[in-house]
């Protein structure tokens, strides 16, 4: 039978691990240690104490010390603004108020048409009746007043100020005007005897006669034999001729081309005098 017996049991060498240091030496470390700990201690009953006296209010915190007070951060230096101009800086001013313009005139048919700064303007109308009002920008307008057997008249005119305005106008009636025409009016008459004599006559009548067509009184006193303050109007000729008769020659000038004309002094509807025109 085989041999049953328990194992053996390990050997176990222990070691005790001496202290070698000195008697003295490990008095004096355990003296430290014990008032090591006494300041531990204090410290930690101390900031309990201060804790408790705190959130009872009876102890006011204390003031940070320089070394836990945040420390402020260096200002900056500011960074140079850009420049900006003026006209950019400062708004625009505000455009002049409008002035408000009423049109007139003792003939009801009459119209006003205006040119000039109609575009800043608030109506941006350009057409007006007698009666009628416009808005208006200040500025230089140019106004033209027409109406129907009316002479047209323009003015340039000035609209500014903050009161409002009365534009008046009073035009002339076209006038009624007369045309004479002059052709074959005898202007110089001689008679001559002979073929001779009436050759002489005829030079002398042709030399004359281009002489006069150029003289200006010469026509002008035409015109006043058919009727007082008659103007000769322009493209005038005078022919000279001789004409064969019984007993004798006649030679004379005569207008070949010439009028005159003749217009009634200019008034207006209530035959006043015209044109005229007034802003007020």
């Amino acid at each position: 039978m085989p041999d049953r017996r328990d194992p053996p049991e390990p050997i176990v060498a222990s070691r005790r691990v001496m202290d070698t240091s000195p008697e003295p030496a490990r008095g004096s470390r355990r003296l430290w240690l014990a008032i090591g700990g006494g300041i531990v201690g204090g410290a930690l009953l101390v900031g309990l104490l201060v804790s408790f006296l705190l959130r009872d209010g009876r102890v006011a915190a204390p003031p940070p010390t320089e070394a836990s007070a945040p420390k402020a951060a260096p200002a900056q230096e500011s960074a140079p603004r850009a420049s900006v101009p003026e006209a950019a800086a400062k708004p625009p001013p505000p455009p002049p108020a409008a002035v408000s313009v009423r049109f007139t005139s003792p003939d009801a048919q009459v119209q006003f048409e205006l040119s000039g700064p109609l575009e800043f303007s608030p109506d941006r109308k350009s057409l007006y009746r007698a009666g009628e009002s416009g808005s208006f920008a200040p500025g230089t307008y140019k106004i033209v007043a027409s109406g129907a057997q009316l002479l047209k008249f323009e003015k340039d005119v000035a609209i500014a100020g903050e009161s409002p305005l009365e534009y008046a106008a009073e035009l002339c009636v076209a006038p009624k005007r007369e045309v004479k025409e002059l052709v074959g009016q005898v202007v110089e008459e001689r008679v001559c005897a002979g073929s001779a004599q009436c050759q002489s006559v005829f030079v002398m009548l042709n030399e004359q006669a281009e002489k006069l067509v150029k003289d200006r009184s010469f026509r002008s006193r035409q015109c006043a034999t058919w009727r007082a303050g008659a103007i000769a109007q322009p493209n005038w000729a005078l022919d000279a001729k001789c004409d064969d008769g019984s007993l004798a020659v006649a030679c004379r000038i005569e207008i070949a081309q010439g009028s005159c004309a003749f217009s009634e002094p200019l008034r207006s509807a209530r035959g006043g005098a015209c044109p005229s025109a007034v802003l007020q």
